[in-house]
């Protein structure tokens, strides 16, 4: 919860903190796109889409606009920005 624009930069600083590669991001559509090791080792694309609610915001991650991540793929990334987040009034949910 919160507002959008700090948990924008939060999340780009807990993936920083994570060394996630971010190729692109743009904050119009609330998508950053990264490349992530895939189970052989090969970097994929990915969308991490940020979408707001009435009462907060979610993270979902995509192969593409149709194509959720791996479960697991998703997990691994959610855990590490849980443990990368910035010291703030904002905290994220697990």
């Amino acid at each position: 919860a919160g507002d959008f624009n700090a948990i924008w930069d939060r999340l780009q600083e807990s993936l920083r903190g994570a060394a996630v590669k971010v190729d692109d991001r743009d904050q119009r559509v609330s998508i950053y796109y990264l490349r992530l090791d895939d189970e052989t080792g090969k970097k994929v694309p990915y969308q991490l889409r940020l979408a707001r609610t009435q009462s907060a915001h979610t993270l979902t991650l995509q192969k593409d606009d149709d194509t959720l991540a791996p479960r697991e793929t998703t997990r691994s990334l959610f855990e590490a920005i849980v443990r990368h987040w910035p010291e703030s009034g904002l905290q994220p949910r697990p």
